[in-house]
Parts: C-alpha cells; sequence; structure tokens
C-alpha cells in the first residue's frame, strides 16, 4: 500500500492543485503529452474533495464534542447515583461484609472513563441480585436499581456512539489524506513536466517549479497560500 502521508496543509494543496491547471490550460506547450490519461480531471476532482474536507471540519468537530460531552454527561449521572447507593450499603453493612465488595464499594468510578462507571454499575446491578436482604436493609429499594439499568444502558449507548464517532473521524481523516497525497503527486508531475517542456524559458519554467510550495503548513501553522508567478507568453521548446 502506497503511503498516505502528506506534503503540504490541505489548503496548499488545493491552492496548487487548482494553480497547476490553469499553468497547463494557458501554457501547454506538450506538458498534458506527459502526463498521465485523466490526470487534469483527477485535479480538479481531488481539489474539490480536499475543500469539500476542509469545510466539513468544523461541524464534525462541533458534532465530536456533543457526543463526547452526552457520554460523560450520562457518566456524571450514573456516578453519583452509583455513589449515592454505595455510602447506603457501606452505612449499613458491617466492615468485611461480602455485600461491599460484590456491590463494588471501593472501586474507582470517574466520568472521565465512562467504563469504570459502566463496571460500578455492572457491579451494583449483580450484587442486588446475589444480596437482597443486605439491600434491603440498606434502604435500596427495586426502583433503585431499575435506575442503575437505565443508566447503565443508556452510558453503553452513549459509549457506543462516541466510539463510533472516533471510527468515523480516522475514517474521514483517512480518505481526505488518500486523496490529498493524490493530488499532490499529481502537482508534483504537472511540475516536473513543465519545468522540462519549458526549459528554454525560464519565467515558464519557474511558474512550474513553484507550483510546489517551498514551506509546509505541517511545520509552519500559517495560512501557506503560495503566490502565484506571473505567466508570460509562452514559447514552447521542441523535444
Amino acid at each position: 500500500m502506497r503511503s498516505t502521508t502528506t506534503r503540504w496543509s490541505p489548503e496548499q494543496a488545493v491552492f496548487a492543485g487548482r494553480e497547476a491547471l490553469k499553468l497547463i490550460e494557458v501554457h501547454d506547450g506538450g506538458v498534458k503529452d506527459r502526463l498521465s490519461p485523466g490526470l487534469p480531471d483527477q485535479v480538479a476532482a481531488d481539489a474539490t474533495a480536499v475543500e469539500a474536507a476542509l469545510s466539513a471540519r468544523p461541524a464534525f468537530g462541533a458534532e465530536s464534542k456533543a457526543t463526547t460531552g452526552a457520554e460523560r454527561s450520562v457518566a456524571h449521572d450514573a456516578q453519583g447515583m452509583l455513589g449515592r447507593m454505595r455510602a447506603l450499603l457501606r452505612h449499613s453493612a458491617a466492615k468485611g461484609d461480602p455485600v461491599l465488595r460484590a456491590a463494588g464499594v471501593g472501586m474507582k468510578a470517574s466520568p472521565a472513563k465512562s467504563s469504570s462507571v459502566a463496571a460500578g454499575l455492572e457491579a451494583m446491578i449483580a450484587a442486588s441480585a446475589a444480596h437482597p436482604d443486605a439491600f434491603k436493609a440498606a434502604g435500596i429499594v427495586d426502583s433503585d436499581v431499575a435506575l442503575c439499568r437505565t443508566l447503565h444502558d443508556n452510558l453503553i449507548a452513549a459509549e457506543q456512539e462516541q466510539t463510533q464517532a472516533h471510527i468515523t473521524r480516522k475514517s474521514l481523516t483517512r480518505d481526505k489524506n488518500v486523496t490529498q497525497k493524490r493530488l499532490e503527486d499529481a502537482v508534483i508531475a504537472i511540475s516536473l513536466a513543465g519545468a522540462l517542456v519549458f526549459r528554454g524559458d525560464p519565467a515558464i519554467a519557474a511558474a512550474f517549479k513553484n507550483l510546489i510550495p517551498k514551506t509546509s503548513a505541517k511545520a509552519k501553522k500559517v495560512n501557506p497560500t503560495p503566490t502565484p508567478t506571473p505567466t508570460p507568453t509562452p514559447t514552447p521548446v521542441g523535444t
């Protein structure tokens, strides 16, 4: 599998791709003959796709944050219920009573790690079935255990939604990178072909060479859009 590691920022790749298309339209002179069939159309499509992926980032980022927030909120509510039930059991049961261990008293349960809260709820639900008298003595009724089950189900659903959002985010990023890498490779091919075809015309050759960004925005986080090079009247050199 070819590498999907990109060289440039998405903005650089889109700009360079569109500049490359302009150059080969204005200054062809045989450049297109040196390119893979359909490459210009692929460049146009890839530039549009990368730009669309950039436009979708804010909305998807907000959706991802909302999903994370929902999971944390459910985990916080569940942790609160779990803590109150554990407190009742600690107050009622004698030290060393098996119900305490069974109910997960002393287990860590943090909303920041929802799986720990889910595990605590599972222990509490199982303990209620195994030690009904101890739960009754602690003042924990069936509706409390039923609420634990509901909170557990809600938490698992929120975890799954968050996991799916993470998988989707990774998939979208990879798809964008594959497209951007193909776009970058095409720009480089056009740049090299143009520099060769117009080797006798330094100004036009420089315009093709300058399609390739001199500084990657990955290393320098500024708007990386290169300045278009003026394109003088073409004087192709015979090959």
